[in-house]
């Protein structure tokens, strides 16, 4: 009797967390953004995970709330420490010429400026997308049915914004 408990419990370990984690991927309120060798000024301001690189520019990163996430930041040639939200937290400006690679979860704002951005986010806030100060802007995906593998469009020449995922 004590094996076939324990037998339970181990079940119970392994299919409670899968279940759980396949919940969190597939949950009604997340959103998706994929942005596809842009030049561009993309704001992202969410809670979620935003992952991306580009070939030159700056990407600013605010984390109002430093500890709920991470921020990583590579290939970088400088970055300066801007002043911070009022509310507290951290902004940071990165700046590069070649291969600047990003990530940051939690609830952030990324603001990119740059050229041969690629990037992913998966959450719930608000995107701004404006391709009008460069030429040959790229494409985006933007929704929370096929996680951003069709729909693909030219960004926007003037800024627009979005609502990434739902809010309730």
């Amino acid at each position: 009797m004590l094996r076939l408990a324990l037998l339970g419990v181990l079940a119970l370990g392994i299919v409670l967390p899968v279940a759980v984690s396949n919940a969190a991927r597939t949950s009604p309120t997340d959103g998706c953004l994929v942005i596809s060798n842009s030049n561009s000024i993309v704001t992202v301001k969410a809670t979620g995970t935003i992952v991306g690189r580009f070939e030159q520019g700056e990407v600013t990163i605010t984390d109002p709330t430093p500890g709920d996430g991470t921020v990583k930041v590579t290939g970088y040639d400088e970055a300066v420490p801007l002043t911070p939200p009022a509310t507290g937290g951290t902004r940071k400006r990165y700046s590069g010429a070649s291969n600047v690679r990003f990530r940051a979860s939690g609830k952030t704002t990324v603001r990119v400026e740059a050229i041969g951005i690629d990037l992913s986010a998966v959450g719930r806030g608000k995107v701004t997308l404006n391709g009008g100060v460069f030429i040959d802007p790229g494409l985006y995906s933007m929704d929370s049915d096929s996680f951003c593998q069709d729909k693909f469009h030219l960004l926007p020449e003037t800024p627009q914004t979005f609502v990434l995922g739902s809010t309730s």
